[in-house]
């Protein structure tokens, strides 16, 4: 089932009571929700307080708690140590990983990205892109870089001629940093449910970044946020608009909806937590395929 997602906009002292979170705010009635069922949990405010305990459930029940700047964009993610009992076995098989295994994986991920761009595309624009040949010309680590070559294609189509992204931080390329960051959060998550840990990337290797691993999971699901910027543009009718928290909880609906995976429908928490129990299997050697789940679809899309 898919977990709730919290957003806390306001200032708070949070708390952990009987296996629940608990939310105390000035003047209004506590609220509570129980632990088990949280998967996100958002603080998007300056004056919130939380508990050491919040902290230490948030990691033992694998809870993505991530912290928000004073623009409304995530800037951090609490995601635990070890989130699973073979986590020493996983970490061994992580390190051993042969260059060529991981450039394999890295060419799958590559071509379904490219497969969920085009179908992203094809909803939204007149002259969507024909994948077939750009997903032909992935080979193993894609060298030549067709990844990029194929999103040189994709962005005006899907934001226009004008559009930079990473250029103007408001707007729409907001919009993509939180759904992104979101995103994120979600793959760092269910690698750790595996045991599986999230800095220890296939193609993102930087030492800086302690989430590379998800990083690399995460790219065929980054066209659901192009998707969602794209609808929160066309209503807006404009391309720079505020990061508000209508527009964030829009966002935050990115994680509640469902994907296919060999051809079952099942929530979108589930299914990334099968992706990475599949990446594992793979660098386990228990397998030799990546089961990547399906997130765009095209008859749940209504523009």
């Amino acid at each position: 089932m898919n977990k709730r997602i919290i957003e806390i906009g306001h200032a708070a002292s949070l708390g952990v009571w009987h296996r629940q979170l608990r939310i105390q705010r000035p003047e209004m009635d506590e609220v509570t929700a129980p632990l088990e069922d949280l998967g996100v949990l958002v603080l998007d405010h300056p004056a919130i307080h939380l508990s050491f305990a919040l902290l230490r459930e948030c990691a033992k029940e694998n809870i993505a708690l991530i912290v928000n700047d004073e623009h409304h964009l995530p800037v951090g993610i609490l995601s635990p140590l070890a989130g699973h009992s073979l986590h020493a076995q996983s970490l061994h098989a992580q390190v051993a990983l042969k260059a060529p295994q991981g450039k394999r994986l890295w060419q799958a991920i590559v071509k379904a990205k490219i497969r969920e761009q085009a179908k992203a595309l094809a909803l939204v624009s007149a002259h969507p892109i024909n994948e077939v040949e750009y997903v032909k010309k992935v080979v193993s680590g894609d060298p030549s870089n067709i990844e990029a070559q194929f999103a040189k294609l994709y962005w005006p189509k899907m934001m226009g001629s004008g559009f930079r992204r990473g250029g103007h931080q408001g707007g729409v390329n907001a919009c993509l940093d939180y759904g992104y960051a979101l995103l994120r959060s979600l793959c760092a998550r269910a690698l750790c449910a595996t045991g599986l840990h999230p800095a220890l990337g296939l193609h993102h290797r930087n030492q800086y970044d302690a989430h590379a691993l998800a990083d690399d999971l995460m790219e065929p699901l980054r066209p659901l946020a192009d998707l969602e910027a794209f609808k929160i543009r066309v209503e807006k009718e404009s391309e720079d608009f505020e990061l508000d928290q209508l527009v964030r909880h829009r966002l935050l609906g990115l994680l509640t909806g469902t994907c296919l995976l060999n051809g079952a429908q099942m929530p979108i928490f589930v299914g990334v937590e099968r992706y990475a129990a599949s990446l594992k299997q793979v660098i386990m050697g228990e397998t030799k395929t990546l089961e990547i789940p399906e997130f765009v679809r095209h008859q749940s899309e209504n523009l």
